[in-house]
């Protein structure tokens, strides 16, 4: 399966052929106003939605990163408090 980026980038090439496309075809009689604004809109909010997609994967990604750079701090002075104090004089 494709990444949602590149199913992303997709859907935006998509919608940007419907645009150029259904307005030749409007103006060619090929095709009604109304069915073309449907599925440039359907068009539309598929984007929308993998954009959103896409900014939870980051989050998501962003959060799994900052808890295991936790764990390893939280493991670091748990080996620190581990170690022999050495006393001077």
């Amino acid at each position: 399966m494709k990444s949602l980026t590149e199913q992303l980038a997709c859907a935006r090439r998509e919608l940007a052929m419907r645009k150029n496309v259904y307005a030749r075809r409007v103006g060619e009689g090929r095709m009604r106003g109304d069915q073309a604004n449907h599925e440039t809109e359907c068009m539309a909010g598929i984007v929308a939605t993998l954009e959103k997609a896409v900014l939870l994967e980051e989050v998501s990604n962003e959060m799994k990163r900052i808890e295991e750079a936790r764990e390893r701090q939280q493991q670091r002075l748990a080996l620190a408090h581990r170690r022999p104090v050495v006393e001077l004089g």
